[in-house]
């Protein structure tokens, strides 16, 4: 026992001369998040790659010894990684029993169908066939008895049993009522589709930022859990969530989509727009949003005001496809807007990448098993091994 606790001490030194060495080496990154991406480069160089609820995945192409492969099991874990000529220290706290290998269920960003139409917005855009966006989901709030539910916002599928939303779509009086919510998938009209392609699904929790200010927007992310997975099928697919060092990627085949109203005052069916991201300094002019739009939002859609989305669309997502894999990530989730199509008033988005580590956190905890081992000095000793090997 005495000897489990010098260990332990020796440990606790070790890491905290790591800790210091990071700390006088970060003057202009002290932010997790940077070492959080330099961590998922270093990972790509030794075949892993970033799937679903923080899981890498070893490439089948690349050979890695297996003590590498040891440090990186997919269970959700924040590290911190520093890299310079002089040092190299990897100090990671895991929140997850490091024995918990959970396998990637699914791929994400795949679609089905193209659609090879052009479209100029939401609000008087085109009609989607289903398969197109399958991540896109009808997020549905309960009326009464006879009315049923009706449509009120949009959302994407991260995750077979995880809905990404706004969180003004589902925050009070619902927040405490998930009941009171139903999610639709595979659906192209949110009203009248029901058939073999329609998934109806209950919620079971409601997860919203717990910074979430309905006055200035910010933090305007929410997650629901669903009571069943969903199906994965070729009409109902998870999107991909970016991080920042995606958006550092040129992006591409920009699309905003959503159920809300459209230009012939309809409302409910899945439509599509081409968009773009408008620049925040732009965004931000006085004749424009006026300040309003912070870091982690974003302005899309066009600067003559042709693409936009408007009322019924909030939650839904502004998707990009990379260059690098061809895959669609949600980059943005809808927030707030002034009227539809309306010249200097763009839709804002939440910047989805701002909250790659939030979501993750959501999902990775609440799928942590409550009886896989948590021993302090496991997790130590894992701290040091990878500090050594990456040294």
């Amino acid at each position: 026992m005495k000897l489990k606790v010098l260990v332990l001490l020796f440990l606790v030194v070790i890491v905290g001369f790591m800790c210091m060495a990071y700390l006088e080496m970060s003057q202009l990154d002290r932010k997790c998040n940077h070492c959080l991406l330099s961590l998922r480069a270093a990972l790509k160089t030794l075949g892993f790659a970033v799937r679903l609820r923080s899981a890498w995945r070893r490439s089948p192409h690349v050979r890695v010894g297996f003590l590498r492969a040891l440090l990186f099991p997919p269970c959700k874990i924040n590290w911190l990684l520093r890299q310079s000529t002089l040092v190299r220290v990897c100090v990671c706290v895991s929140v997850c029993p490091v024995m918990d290998w959970r396998p990637v269920q699914v791929e994400c960003g795949e679609r089905t169908k193209a659609n090879v139409r052009q479209s100029t917005r939401i609000y008087g855009g085109s009609y989607v066939n289903r398969g197109e966006w399958p991540w896109v989901v009808s997020i549905q709030e309960h009326v009464n008895d006879s009315f049923g539910y009706y449509h009120s916002c949009g959302g994407s599928i991260v995750d077979k049993q995880w809905v990404m939303t706004a969180a003004r779509c589902v925050s009070a009086p619902y927040s405490g009522n998930p009941e009171k919510i139903l999610v639709k998938a595979g659906v192209t009209n949110a009203h009248t589709d029901s058939d073999n392609y329609t998934q109806e699904l209950g919620v079971a929790k409601i997860v919203i930022h717990n910074e979430y200010n309905p006055i200035t927007h910010q933090n305007d992310i929410a997650l629901l859990k669903l009571r069943t997975p969903a199906e994965i099928n070729d009409h109902v697919k998870p999107v991909c969530l970016p991080t920042s060092a995606d958006e550092q990627h040129h992006l591409e085949y920009c699309h905003l989509t959503g159920f809300g109203l459209q230009k012939n005052r309809t409302y409910g069916i899945l439509q599509e727009a081409v968009g773009e991201v408008i620049l925040t300094h732009i965004c931000n002019h006085a004749q424009w949003l006026n300040l309003q739009v912070t870091p982690e939002m974003f302005c899309a859609g066009s600067m003559d005001a042709k693409v936009s989305a408007c009322e019924g669309d909030h939650g839904s997502p502004f998707q990009c496809r990379t260059p690098l894999d061809k895959r669609f990530y949600a980059y943005g989730i809808r927030s707030f807007g002034i009227g539809c199509g309306q010249k200097q008033q763009p839709s804002v988005y939440t910047r989805v990448s701002h909250y790659y580590y939030w979501v993750n956190d959501i999902i990775g905890v609440d799928a942590c098993p409550s009886t896989a081992p948590t021993d302090p000095l496991i997790l130590s000793l894992f701290v040091l091994t990878a500090a050594s090997l990456l040294t």
